[in-house]
């Protein structure tokens, strides 16, 4: 049945528009295929949202029924710009829309955002499960540190604003004047170490038991006590023969 000019047809309740078998609810045809929403608004409004897409489903056993979703033109910055598509969502059993997807008139795309102060700007935590390239990494605010978290969301390490790096804490303690600072933290008392390690060998830089360490691999090379009544002390523990004699347990001992 023609229903309106020579390239609109309606078929069972379909509707084509340069076409005779309509396939959907309605179905255009032509070398562009182009839909056009037009607000007759000459003034709009900050906020105002201009053209919309709604998306209703009527199964009373699911809520919220009428309106699910939504895809709308909207002016933001005070009518400076136009071209801003948000994409709204709703999610059981809440009635009311969440921006879940903004896309700016400048390029920004913001997730739970619709004011993106960058090209992705995301509130909320984000899963990447293939690789990510930056060229360089920065806080989420001035003044902030770069945090690291394993999967559990506890924090394990962060770069402060200053630049310092601390690994297992929160706060740097007793930072030294004379540059950046590398603290590995503890809070049991196990102590903490740094390895440094190449294809052949393994130096370890540790605390313990109140002693801090010096260690090829497993064996101990330096010892300075930080027990009280030895605090200060430097030992050299005897491992094979030397060439010290006598029954003293380190080679050097300096009180």
């Amino acid at each position: 049945v023609i229903s309106g000019g020579e390239n609109s047809y309606l078929m069972g309740g379909n509707v084509g528009i340069g076409t005779t078998s309509s396939s959907s609810i309605l179905h255009l045809k032509s070398d562009t295929s182009t839909i056009t929403l037009e607000s007759s608004d000459t003034s709009l409004g900050p906020d105002q949202v201009w053209a919309s897409l709604d998306f209703k489903q009527n199964d009373s056993s699911q809520t919220p029924v009428g309106s699910v979703a939504n895809i709308s033109a909207i002016a933001k910055a005070g009518n400076t710009n136009f071209g801003n598509l948000l994409f709204q969502t709703k999610s059981r059993p809440a009635d009311t829309y969440n921006d879940t997807l903004f896309l700016s008139s400048s390029g920004n795309v913001g997730i739970n955002q619709v004011s993106p102060s960058e090209k992705l700007h995301v509130v909320g935590d984000a899963l990447i499960t293939g690789d990510s390239h930056a060229d360089a990494f920065k806080p989420a605010a001035t003044g902030e540190p770069i945090k690291f978290k394993n999967f559990g969301s506890t924090e394990v390490a962060r770069i402060t604003d200053g630049g310092n790096l601390l690994i297992g804490g929160t706060t740097l303690t007793n930072p030294q004047s004379w540059g950046k600072n590398l603290q590995i933290i503890n809070s049991g008392s196990n102590g903490a170490s740094l390895s440094i390690k190449d294809s052949n060998n393994e130096y370890n830089l540790a605390t313990y038991n109140g002693n801090f360490l010096i260690s090829d691999g497993i064996e101990e090379r330096l010892i300075i006590s930080g027990i009280a009544a030895n605090a200060g002390q430097l030992q050299l523990p005897a491992y094979g023969s030397g060439s010290f004699t006598g029954t003293e347990t380190y080679f050097l001992a300096v009180t």
